[in-house]
């Protein structure tokens, strides 16, 4: 069984199958393939600490709402308090 007919992942002896052109064309398609992949690894990890960080960062939120609440409650009666000059 050759790669090509097995593991589509295995590259190995597909080299002596293709021309010369597309040898070259293959090489540059691997090197593409493997940038490409280092690429995505390095963004799945980005996007691993970003839910790591908006999971921990649950409960704040609520702190936060909860103190915009009160704010706007304490604003409100402020306001209905003191008089502004007209």
């Amino acid at each position: 069984m050759t790669a090509i007919e097995g593991n589509p992942m295995n590259t190995s002896g597909v080299h002596e199958k293709v021309s010369w052109d597309n040898h070259e064309r293959l090489v540059r398609l691997e090197t593409k393939h493997e940038h490409l992949t280092e690429k995505v690894s390095n963004m799945a990890g980005k996007v691993d600490e970003m839910h790591e960080l908006l999971t921990q960062a649950r409960g704040v939120r609520w702190v936060i709402i909860a103190m915009a609440t009160v704010g706007g409650f304490l604003a409100s009666k402020v306001g209905a308090i003191l008089p502004w000059p007209r």
